[in-house]
């Protein structure tokens, strides 16, 4: 899986392409979400979605397309748990909401969770 983007058109989308740059690897990329800066992008990235942990990165545009990206930080993504579905608060642009299932919190369900967020 990688990320792609579609340009809005009339009452469709059309022009579909993946990300430029290096942020589509070989690894499984999905679940994005462009925060309100317009150059950061949240998204999942697995290396295997059956085995090992799915987790939340982070990359920004530069001139030649999108970097591939950085893990967010523990807090977000548990050693041994899985995270996903990053989407920016519409209500308040500065959190992010993304579920996540944590061995110790949660270890038969997911739960949402709700962060603020600021990039220096």
């Amino acid at each position: 899986m990688d990320l792609f983007v579609a340009t809005q058109r009339g009452g469709g989308f059309v022009e579909t392409r993946a990300l430029p740059g290096a942020i589509n690897t070989a690894e499984d990329e999905f679940d994005a979400t462009f925060l309100e800066d317009g150059v950061t992008v949240v998204f999942t990235r697995a290396p295997d979605l059956r085995k090992g942990d799915v987790r939340l990165f982070h990359a920004r545009r530069t001139r030649t397309g999108y970097d591939r990206g950085d893990a967010l930080p523990a807090g977000v993504n548990t050693p041994g748990g899985d995270a996903y579905a990053p989407m920016l608060d519409w209500s308040r642009k500065s959190r992010l909401t993304f579920t996540t299932r944590r061995p110790v919190d949660s270890p038969n369900g997911v739960d949402v969770y709700l962060i603020e967020y600021a990039w220096k």
